[in-house]
């Protein structure tokens, strides 16, 4: 997806209808139930540019790196579904990005070249080239750094790709633009605003429910709280905000047409928010570029249609049977 926050504006005007005194706000959320280390995956953290980096891995094998995308609550856990699938086959590495889940949360903005230099500094511990899986705003981040450092990557699969600014087209219109974004300026205002809607079960619920799944029955508590919990952390909202200023919304369409390592785009079929034909026309950038459409999916093929998303990977990274002694 572009953003959870992609939807701020949409959240505002909801929102108006309740005052903050109705709102549920429950006083704290668990980690949750099942994470990654449930998984098998060790815990290690790192220190990048921005800040200590929690990084999960498990596995042996080629490196495949899985980064989540910009949103409030975005987390590791976007990939709880799909990356424990390749652990058998490949080193498997899931970071939560500074300023995101369990990494620290600085106390400042986190804008687009901290995310590539976050990204080069795990990658610089590897030792060997990797295949990136990203998701959303992520994918801009993941080619920058194969552009910098093409000695970092080898291929890498975009799952919903965009930059909320793609072909010049800013995904917040006019009107969000001159009231969102001057809005989420204002420090003390845009933080309480932050904490009155991304603190709510009900919008994240409601966001996954219209946006994010094409089947709402999909969205199970377990997946809410997950975000709950990222969303919630202290600090979250400097990392979440820079997308709602603009400071964080770019134009994703360059880095794909200069990107020089073979990639591929994942989407749903169904996806709404940043538009299906705005996929068709990134694909259309790269003729070599496969594009696939996972059905019955919306934002979050990768939360509601996992298998079907394993699938896609698997075939693009030329996962073989592993064989009876290894």
């Amino acid at each position: 997806m572009v953003s959870r926050l992609g939807s701020f504006a949409a959240a505002a005007v909801a929102a108006s209808g309740s005052s903050i005194g109705q709102m549920r706000m429950e006083a704290s959320i668990s980690l949750p139930g099942v994470t990654l280390t449930d998984h098998g995956f060790e815990r290690r953290d790192i220190v990048a540019p921005s800040g200590r980096m929690a990084v999960y891995e498990a596995g042996e094998g080629d490196p495949l790196v899985f980064v989540h995308g910009i949103g409030g609550g975005a987390s590791s856990w976007t990939w709880a579904f799909v990356a424990p699938s390749f652990t058998s086959t490949h080193r498997v590495i899931v970071p939560d990005l500074v300023g995101w889940g369990s990494s620290e949360h600085p106390a400042r903005f986190i804008l687009f070249d901290d995310y590539v230099s976050s990204l080069e500094a795990l990658l610089d511990t590897i030792c060997k080239p990797a295949v990136i899986v990203a998701q959303s705003l992520a994918c801009g981040f993941a080619m920058a750094l194969a552009e910098r450092r093409p000695d970092l990557v080898s291929r890498m699969m975009l799952v919903v790709p965009s930059g909320g600014k793609d072909f010049g087209v800013d995904s917040f219109g006019p009107l969000a633009r001159t009231t969102i974004t001057p809005f989420a300026k204002l420090p003390v205002v845009a933080f309480a605003f932050y904490k009155a809607l991304f603190h709510r079960t009900a919008f994240i619920r409601g966001w996954f429910r219209q946006q994010g799944f094409f089947d709402p029955a999909m969205v199970t508590p377990e997946i809410v709280d997950a975000f709950l919990f990222s969303a919630r952390q202290p600090n979250a909202a400097y990392s979440a905000l820079p997308f709602a200023t603009g400071l964080l919304r770019y134009d994703l369409s360059p880095y794909l047409q200069r990107l020089q390592i073979p990639a591929a785009i994942l989407w749903g079929a169904q996806e709404t928010q940043v538009g299906l034909h705005v996929g068709r026309r990134l694909s259309a950038l790269r003729s070599d570029l496969p594009f696939t459409l996972i059905d019955h999916s919306k934002a979050c093929p990768e939360l509601e249609q996992p298998r079907a998303v394993v699938d896609v990977i698997r075939t693009f990274v030329n996962v073989e049977p592993a064989s009876s002694d290894s």
